[in-house]
């Protein structure tokens, strides 16, 4: 097993903030291997990890002292964890955590990495692909600049295609869940809206899932106040 964690150690960070460790876990629940793969990270923003031909590839939003909030990705090399680099120089500056964390996905020597940016107050949800088990990334992919909320999550296609989804703002408080393929050439489907998800709490990290040909996403959402987690399972096909 594994375990990619943002963690508070004051004995480590360079300036006030979190780090990312890693630890493998065992089927026991011991805990071993603890490593630390960087040490100023965002706050509150979701990790991810995936593992490919070469080994595992950590995700992250990383913090600088001066505030600069990108995507970040660490390879584990022959056990030990590599500097973090940028997947893509956004250079998104923001004093507080965006709470929008990163997703990757691996398949062989191909990753696929979905992120939410909010520079210059233009937010946007990109992909950007790697064929080198991420050591180098493409120039991102828009996938949606019209008022995304992020809160991204992704899933392989056998074909090699990426589905990602993403909250869009609606305006008044509220969102929609919405569904997009991507292929590694950049091509890209239409938008598919989950109608299920009108009411789609804003704050919910909708998750995403492959099952055969279809793919399986659960999400929060509120009604008169009332919270629920919703599901549904769409077959790939429906997305073109």
């Amino acid at each position: 097993g594994r375990q990619m964690v943002n963690e508070y150690d004051e004995n480590d960070v360079g300036a006030s903030g979190m780090t990312l460790r890693f630890a493998n876990v065992d089927e026991d629940m011991s805990v071993s291997n603890d490593a630390l793969v960087d040490n100023l990270v965002c706050d509150c923003c979701q990790t991810d990890v995936a593992l490919t031909a070469e080994g595992p590839v950590a995700v992250y939003r990383d913090r600088t002292v001066e505030e600069i909030r990108d995507i970040y990705v660490s390879r584990r090399v022959d056990g030990v964890w590599q500097p973090g680099y940028a997947v893509s120089a956004d250079n998104w500056d923001i004093a507080a955590c965006p709470v929008n964390g990163p997703i990757i996905q691996a398949d062989g020597q191909h990753v696929a990495v979905a992120w939410f940016t909010g520079v210059n107050e233009a937010p946007i949800v990109k992909v950007a692909w790697s064929v080198d088990a991420g050591r180098t990334f493409s120039e991102p992919i828009e996938i949606d600049a019209n008022h995304p909320l992020g809160r991204v999550g992704a899933a392989l296609l056998p074909n090699g295609d990426i589905v990602v989804s993403w909250l869009r703002s609606t305006g008044m408080g509220g969102s929609e869940l919405r569904m997009k393929r991507v292929a590694r050439n950049g091509d890209q489907g239409e938008d598919y809206l989950l109608e299920e998800a009108k009411d789609v709490f804003s704050f919910s990290v909708p998750q995403i899932t492959r099952d055969g040909d279809n793919l399986i996403v659960a999400w929060t959402d509120e009604v008169e106040g009332v919270y629920n987690v919703a599901s549904a399972v769409v077959p790939a096909a429906m997305l073109k």
